[in-house]
């Protein structure tokens, strides 16, 4: 958009109200309209380039940034007068090659796949037979005002502090996690008639068959008793960002870092945590975590240590409590890897 003056164009999905029941009828949504979006985009380029001038930027944000909602020949609202979403991520390049998946641009941990189309005439047929009459409908010129994006520049858009969150924003927030879930309010989702099959019979489950419980996974468990030399790259890469080598990590340092609280960690280090399989709570060992409101990991964890919902809402202690490190044996300690313990935390 800058050196090459080409025209940057993206379609979006209409944005959610998080209030009340309002979360459950826009899906896939995060409160933003074209003018955020566009605004952070402004706020990339002028970090990259310091020096250029409000006027210039708001010429190139004119002339050369097309960002929209969807819609198509009828509007952007369905039937039902829900709005359209769209959860695919699509993007052309010199209408030269094209990606199309679901893998988000934030950190998650989710399992997301894409295809990349590194064919011209393929991305010309994607573009002609979708992307250009999509385009065609959508592009109105009334999603982006430039005002308003060059004003709200100095916008903090990276959300609150969860830790400082009222209970009336933990419910906003519930709810809109649900939507995404596919939690729907609509009555058509617990109507099988209206979906136009059958109901599936379920299949009663012998009772006799336990199933065969899983260990948690490397991630679950921090990586913490996996050798530098067998982590993943980017895990590696997570770790050195932080500031561990590989002597460092086999001898199990605590560096600087660790003793740091999870509020106070720049975002680089918690995008590397979060490789590393930290999240707030497991850094913080989960105290003040209600039972519920842990993943299921972490339960499992817990209770392989001795713990029920009714010890752990009360803060019970038992006798694993009382234990040195090397008196656990290997599954033990991993499930209090789990927990956000390791050896040189633990007591």
């Amino acid at each position: 958009m800058g050196k090459r003056g080409g025209c940057r164009n993206r379609a979006l999905q209409p944005w959610r109200h998080s209030r009340g029941s309002e979360s459950h009828r826009i899906p896939y949504g995060n409160g933003w309209d074209c003018n955020d979006v566009a605004a952070e985009i402004i706020k990339t380029i002028r970090e990259q380039y310091p020096e250029a001038e409000d006027g210039a930027l708001r010429e190139k944000v004119s002339d050369n940034l097309r960002i929209c909602f969807i819609r198509e020949e009828p509007g952007n609202k369905w039937e039902d007068d829900m709005p359209m979403g769209l959860h695919s991520k699509h993007f052309i390049v010199d209408d030269m090659a094209a990606y199309i998946g679901s893998q988000n641009l934030y950190v998650c941990d989710l399992a997301e796949w894409g295809v990349v189309i590194d064919d011209e005439e393929k991305t010309k047929a994607m573009m002609e037979e979708y992307w250009t009459p999509m385009w065609n409908y959508s592009f109105t010129g009334e999603d982006v005002d430039v005002d308003v994006v060059m004003d709200g520049l100095d916008i903090d858009r990276d959300g609150a502090d969860l830790e400082e969150l009222d209970d009336e924003m933990a419910e906003q927030m519930m709810a809109a996690e649900l939507a995404n879930y596919g939690h729907s309010a609509l009555d058509v989702y617990d109507d099988d008639e209206a979906t136009g099959a059958d109901p599936v019979p379920v299949e009663p489950v012998d009772e006799t068959v336990v199933p065969k419980e899983e260990g948690p996974t490397d991630k679950q468990a921090k990586y913490e008793d996996v050798a530098w030399d067998d982590l993943p790259e980017r895990v590696r890469s997570a770790a050195e960002s932080i500031g561990y080598d590989q002597d460092t990590w086999n001898d199990r340092e605590l560096l600087p870092v660790c003793g740091e609280r999870w509020r106070d960690l720049p975002k680089s280090h918690k995008m590397a945590c979060r490789t590393l399989g930290w999240k707030r709570r497991s850094w913080n060992r989960y105290e003040h975590a209600k039972w519920q409101d842990m993943p299921q990991c972490a339960r499992k964890a817990a209770k392989k240590m001795g713990y029920n919902r009714k010890d752990w809402n009360h803060g019970e202690e038992n006798e694993n409590w009382e234990k040195e490190w090397e008196e656990f044996d290997e599954e033990e300690q991993r499930c209090l890897h789990v927990l956000g313990y390791h050896m040189n935390t633990w007591g």
